[in-house]
Protein backbone atom coordinates (compact mmCIF):
# COMPACT_ATOMS: atom_id res chain seq x y z
CA UNK A 1 0.00 0.00 0.00
CA UNK A 2 2.73 2.35 0.65
CA UNK A 3 4.41 1.99 -2.83
CA UNK A 4 0.79 2.42 -4.51
CA UNK A 5 0.43 5.51 -2.47
CA UNK A 6 3.71 6.60 -3.77
CA UNK A 7 2.84 6.45 -7.09
CA UNK A 8 4.65 3.16 -7.86
CA UNK A 9 2.62 1.01 -10.38
CA UNK A 10 0.76 -2.34 -9.76
CA UNK A 11 2.85 -4.25 -12.10
CA UNK A 12 6.22 -3.13 -10.31
CA UNK A 13 4.46 -3.85 -6.68
CA UNK A 14 3.54 -6.99 -7.68
CA UNK A 15 6.54 -7.88 -9.18
CA UNK A 16 8.83 -7.05 -6.20
CA UNK A 17 6.16 -8.84 -4.22
CA UNK A 18 6.90 -11.72 -6.81
CA UNK A 19 10.82 -11.69 -6.31
CA UNK A 20 10.34 -12.39 -2.47
CA UNK A 21 7.18 -14.49 -2.50
CA UNK A 22 9.21 -17.57 -1.14
CA UNK A 23 10.48 -16.05 1.72
CA UNK A 24 8.34 -15.32 4.60
CA UNK A 25 11.31 -12.93 6.53
CA UNK A 26 11.53 -10.77 3.21
CA UNK A 27 7.91 -10.16 2.82
CA UNK A 28 7.67 -9.52 6.30
CA UNK A 29 10.71 -7.02 6.23
CA UNK A 30 8.71 -5.34 3.46
CA UNK A 31 5.44 -5.10 4.83
CA UNK A 32 6.96 -3.77 8.20
CA UNK A 33 10.26 -1.58 6.81
CA UNK A 34 9.41 -1.20 2.99
CA UNK A 35 12.86 -2.73 2.66
CA UNK A 36 13.01 -6.37 2.51
CA UNK A 37 17.20 -6.74 3.45
CA UNK A 38 16.22 -5.68 6.87
CA UNK A 39 14.19 -9.32 7.22
CA UNK A 40 16.98 -9.84 10.24
CA UNK A 41 14.96 -6.72 12.03
CA UNK A 42 11.33 -8.60 11.71
CA UNK A 43 11.20 -10.54 15.19
CA UNK A 44 12.52 -7.33 16.97
CA UNK A 45 9.90 -4.99 15.55
CA UNK A 46 7.24 -8.07 16.36
CA UNK A 47 8.10 -8.05 20.18
CA UNK A 48 8.21 -4.32 20.38
CA UNK A 49 5.21 -3.58 18.38
CA UNK A 50 2.68 -6.51 18.53
CA UNK A 51 4.43 -8.72 21.72
CA UNK A 52 6.42 -11.00 23.09
CA UNK A 53 3.93 -14.04 22.32
CA UNK A 54 3.54 -12.48 18.47
CA UNK A 55 7.16 -12.54 18.40
CA UNK A 56 7.80 -15.86 19.08
CA UNK A 57 4.96 -17.61 17.07
CA UNK A 58 6.72 -15.90 13.97
CA UNK A 59 9.95 -17.53 15.22
CA UNK A 60 8.31 -21.01 15.20
CA UNK A 61 6.49 -20.31 11.72
CA UNK A 62 9.80 -18.47 10.04
CA UNK A 63 11.88 -21.65 11.14
CA UNK A 64 9.54 -23.94 10.57
CA UNK A 65 9.91 -25.19 14.20
CA UNK A 66 8.23 -28.77 15.18
CA UNK A 67 5.27 -28.05 17.98
CA UNK A 68 3.72 -31.13 19.84
CA UNK A 69 -0.18 -31.54 19.31
CA UNK A 70 -0.70 -29.35 22.22
CA UNK A 71 1.44 -26.83 21.10
CA UNK A 72 0.06 -26.39 17.56
CA UNK A 73 -3.20 -25.44 18.91
CA UNK A 74 -2.00 -22.15 20.83
CA UNK A 75 0.46 -21.94 17.58
CA UNK A 76 -2.48 -21.88 15.33
CA UNK A 77 -4.00 -19.48 17.51
CA UNK A 78 -1.08 -17.25 17.92
CA UNK A 79 -0.69 -16.92 13.79
CA UNK A 80 -4.16 -15.90 13.43
CA UNK A 81 -3.67 -13.15 14.87
CA UNK A 82 -0.49 -12.46 13.82
CA UNK A 83 -2.03 -12.50 10.30
CA UNK A 84 -4.62 -9.93 11.65
CA UNK A 85 -1.94 -7.69 13.13
CA UNK A 86 -0.23 -7.74 10.11
CA UNK A 87 -3.14 -7.01 7.62
CA UNK A 88 -3.76 -4.11 10.17
CA UNK A 89 -0.69 -2.35 8.96
CA UNK A 90 -2.44 -0.82 5.72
Amino acid sequence: RRRLTRGEGHAEVERLLGDHGGNLARLAALALFDDAAREGDVRARLAEDAGEPMAEAWRRCADGTEATPADTVDLVRLTGRLTAWFRGLS
